[in-house]
């Protein structure tokens, strides 16, 4: 599976789609979804969540909607399924307590932030938009679709040699 394409705007600039579905390519969508983007912790006046409207079909609005959801599910999941019988494990067998057990249980949960920050690496979503400062990052697996979003909102970009679309 292809790495994301990233394609970053500014924050205000309006932002035009191909006619096909950002998720499966459909062209001309019947459909519109509202995307909703939050932007992270930050000092800039920027701050809050940003809407923007992106073609799809309506089976994959739901797509779209559920992978955000079930992702950020399984991201609590699995510090959950960690942390817990990491901390039972480290109470009953060692001697750690306290602030030192606090410790060593945190960082296990940092490992398995880690894990899920690779895999999320190694898997991205077929399209997301992230909200970082006063730049908007649409990302896109469909390497065409990325190009064809580049182009229209006046973007060079370019496939890298290996690239197999």
């Amino acid at each position: 599976m292809g790495l994301a394409r990233t394609c970053t705007l500014a924050f205000d600039a309006t932002v035009i789609f191909p006619d096909r579905c950002v998720w499966c390519g459909k062209g001309s969508p019947d459909n519109k979804h509202i995307y909703s983007a939050k932007q992270g912790l930050s000092l800039s006046g920027l701050s809050g969540w940003h809407r923007i409207e992106v073609p799809c079909c309506p089976g994959c609005e739901a797509r779209i909607t559920g992978g955000r959801v079930i992702r950020g599910a399984w991201s609590i999941a699995i510090v959950a399924a960690v942390s817990i019988p990491a901390t039972w494990l480290f109470y009953h067998y060692t001697t750690l307590r306290d602030a030192m057990l606090g410790l060593a249980v945190f960082g296990v949960i940092c490992v398995a932030l880690f894990g899920i920050v690779v895999y999320e690496f190694l898997h991205p979503p077929r399209f997301s938009i992230d909200l970082v400062g006063s730049k908007l990052s649409f990302n896109f697996t469909d390497h065409d679709y990325a190009q064809e979003f580049a182009i229209k909102n006046g973007m060079s970009f370019e496939r890298p040699p290996n690239a197999s679309g």
